[in-house]
């Protein structure tokens, strides 16, 4: 594995975080790649990639930004209305790339791939098959001939993954079948391609072959062939490079003879054919010898031309390029072990790419995926940097801002470097992060016009993502401002659903929730989520009068729990499969408002408790009352409210992390179980399963998993003594076995 996977600015994250509810994924999963919903952007984290250029960006996102807006290109963006509506703010950097570059949907060609050598010399083996069969099914050939090289070439295609040992027996089996010159030709061609894709290939044999084709009748055969050797010289080139595990080797360099005469061998092939076949896969072969042989200057002019293209590549997405651009010339393809030196030592004038790298600079020394090793690029740095970003003002002047934000912590600055021009019809990438910066800055000086200064940027934020950022901003500005109810207003600009279950989740009152609840403010699971929400707090935090009055507004749809759907018995059934995950879908959605736990149907644990209307209930009349109390740990255990994600909110920096405005602290089951057990009017029974499940609150690896005081193993040891001792009749000391 690369040691740089946990060091590296920039890593090509692939991940959806595309849930209604995208909370529930910090309670369970994967914890280092959950989306944090801040409304600024200064730490990487790989899934908080937004529409607004920033440190805490992909190095990879901030690339596709700066190369959309330099391509100009309208035609490359979804529809609006997509976007307004989707569930998701913040991206993995695959699903940024998704939706800002429709072309990040076409996988790039495997025959004229434009990074060259990348996936393997076996990525053409298929693609160029095909174009092998079509320029025999175009040549003067006798039928038979024609049929027996077809059938050769087809088995080629499982080559890569055999021994070449039978292969001359089956090229002179085909050879003897083959009288014509031009299947001569073709057969000299199938013995290079063979001894090319090999498992054991052999190049030498393969240049062979393919250099005696230089005079071939076929227009194909010449191309091809010499397009061959060009990718010959590029393998050779790169022999040596890599250690035992397939990394580069950090300190690796080829051979400047060897690199000279292979760019000599590609402007070859250019120069006869600069509008041929595999002109673009030159040219990216092109740039793997510039990076191979640390030729970074050049390196960086040619991603420089590119990034600043009218169009993209015919075979190439926009974010494909950005991610070769990351791993080539900000070495991240290599084992790099401080990126930060590797950044700073690149000659790089122009001032998109220069932007990128000092973004990266800008995160703080003990970023786990920052600079590490060196602290953030000082002003200094920067305004050495002025005369590279001339006729780019407006993108060196963001850049001191972000600066003067992320690292100078001077937002007072940012209102002087970046005017107010948020009174757009429409913004570019560049434009739009201007902007927000500026808002950013108002939100730091608590300035009074921050919400209108975020709702004016709203009307013009009209690219992927961009208004998705604006309603954030405006979601964390009223839940900041103690207002969390201005965001389900009727005329709120905030329409994501993600956006808005944070804020039911963490941060409404019960008032605010029984309305969201009851009203029209919402959709029928958003509605129904705010229910629960307000069932969940209302009896985890001991307000029992009012959950025993709220449980009746439960809909009598979702007082029982739903039947999970079973896979088809005729998997193979493509109509029943699609039925299938649709069933599930739906179900799926049910479960993150589960309501029917609340229902006089709900499970209430293994005490032979009553519903838990009647337990709460009970509790409004008397909070003492130890059954009861026993009941109601033994309900939020069988539920898994311990693990339930609205127990832990969210950092305070997040939306949803400011004070809640719902009452009371969440109840733990330890401490009730605690109470119980010092409790002299509890009855044996309540003693004996108070104790049982104290104990069991730590099986079975010895973590606390029911909130409150964490008590030592000794005092474990204490209650599972008494049980035995003094419970010794009781089911609960017979079924434990064991303290933890």
């Amino acid at each position: 594995m690369n040691k740089m996977k946990f060091q590296r600015c920039s890593i090509f994250f692939a991940l959806l975080v595309g849930m209604v509810w995208a909370q529930a994924a910090k309670a369970s999963g994967d914890y280092e790649c959950a989306p944090n919903y801040t409304l600024t952007r200064g730490v990487y984290t790989g899934c908080n990639n937004a529409a607004a250029l920033s440190p805490g960006n992909d190095t990879i996102a901030n690339l596709l930004l700066l190369m959309l807006d330099a391509r100009r290109a309208e035609a490359v963006m979804p529809a609006i209305e997509e976007t307004k509506t989707q569930d998701t703010v913040l991206f993995g950097m695959g699903d940024l790339a998704f939706h800002l570059d429709r072309n990040f949907k076409r996988r790039t060609d495997e025959t004229y791939a434009d990074t060259g050598e990348e996936l393997g010399r076996c990525q053409s083996n298929s693609s160029g098959g095909a174009a092998f069969i079509s320029a025999i099914e175009n040549a003067a050939l006798p039928e038979a001939e024609r049929e027996a090289l077809i059938n050769l070439r087809r088995e080629l295609l499982n080559t890569c993954a055999t021994s070449l040992t039978t292969w001359p027996e089956k090229i002179n089996a085909v050879s003897n079948q083959i009288h014509t010159p031009p299947g001569q030709d073709f057969i000299t061609y199938l013995s290079g391609a063979a001894a090319f894709y090999g498992m054991d290939s052999r190049y030498d044999i393969a240049h062979e072959k393919f250099a005696a084709l230089e005079k071939s009748d076929s227009p194909w055969l010449r191309e091809t062939a010499l397009y061959m050797l060009a990718r010959l010289s590029v393998n050779g080139l790169q022999v040596g490079s890599t250690d035992e595990y397939g990394n580069f080797k950090e300190n690796w360099q080829a051979n400047v003879t060897d690199v000279d005469d292979t760019l000599k061998t590609l402007d070859g092939y250019l120069a006869a054919y600069p509008q041929g076949a595999y002109a673009d896969s030159a040219r990216g072969l092109k740039r793997r010898v510039y990076w191979l042989g640390g030729m970074t200057d050049k390196l960086a002019a040619e991603y420089a031309a590119l990034m600043s293209r009218d169009t993209s590549l015919p075979r190439m997405s926009d974010a494909a390029l950005a991610s070769e651009i990351d791993n080539k010339l900000f070495g991240f393809g290599r084992d790099y072990s401080d990126p930060a030196k590797r950044l700073r030592q690149l000659a790089i004038t122009d001032p998109g790419l220069l932007a990128v790298i000092d973004l990266c600079l800008m995160r703080p020394p003990d970023d786990p995926r920052g600079s590490a090793k060196q602290p953030a690029i000082s002003r200094e740095e920067l305004e050495a940097q002025r005369p590279r970003f001339a006729g780019r003002e407006d993108l060196f002047d963001f850049l001191l801002a972000s600066y003067a934000f992320y690292v100078g912590k001077k937002p007072a600055e940012v209102l002087r470097l970046i005017p107010d021009a948020a009174r757009q019809s429409s913004y570019s990438h560049l434009e739009f992060s201007r902007q927000m910066l500026r808002g950013m800055a108002l939100e730091a000086l608590k300035d009074r016009n921050a919400r209108g200064f975020w709702l004016q940027l709203a009307s013009g934020a009209q690219r992927p993502l961009q208004h998705g950022q604006v309603e954030l901003a405006l979601a964390w500005h009223d839940e900041r401002n103690n207002a969390p109810e201005k965001t389900f207003a009727p005329d709120s600009l905030v329409r994501n659903a993600t956006l808005r279950g944070i804020l039911v989740d963490n941060s409404a009152s019960p008032k605010l929730l029984r309305q969201l609840a009851t009203g029209d403010a919402l959709s029928e699971d958003e509605r129904r989520r705010a229910l629960y929400v307000l069932l969940y707090k209302s009896v985890s935090r001991g307000r029992y009068a009012e959950f025993a009055q709220d449980v009746a507004l439960v809909p009598e749809d979702a007082r029982v729990a739903p039947p999970s759907p079973q896979p088809p018995e005729d998997w193979n059934n493509a109509a029943l499969r699609k039925e299938y995950y649709q069933a599930l879908d739906l179900y799926s959605k049910t479960l993150v408002a589960p309501l029917w736990i609340f229902s006089d149907n709900g499970k209430t644990g293994d005490y032979n408790c009553p519903a838990i209307r009647e337990t709460a209930t009970k509790l409004a009349q008397n909070s003492g009352d130890v059954t009861a109390r026993l009941c109601l740990a033994d309900f939020m255990r069988v539920n898994d409210f311990d693990s339930y994600y609205g127990a832990i909110p969210p950092a305070k920096n997040e939306l949803g992390g400011a004070p809640s405005k719902f009452p009371g602290k969440i109840l733990s089951r330890l401490e009730i179980y605690k109470s119980v057990i010092a409790d002299k009017r509890a009855s044996k029974d309540d003693k004996a399963y108070a104790l049982y499940r104290a104990v069991m609150c730590y099986a079975p690896g010895g973590t606390n998993s029911c909130g409150g005081k964490d008590v030592p193993m000794t005092q474990r040891k204490a209650w599972f003594q008494t049980l035995k001792r003094d419970y010794a009749d009781s089911r609960w000391a017979r079924e434990l076995k064991y303290y933890w």
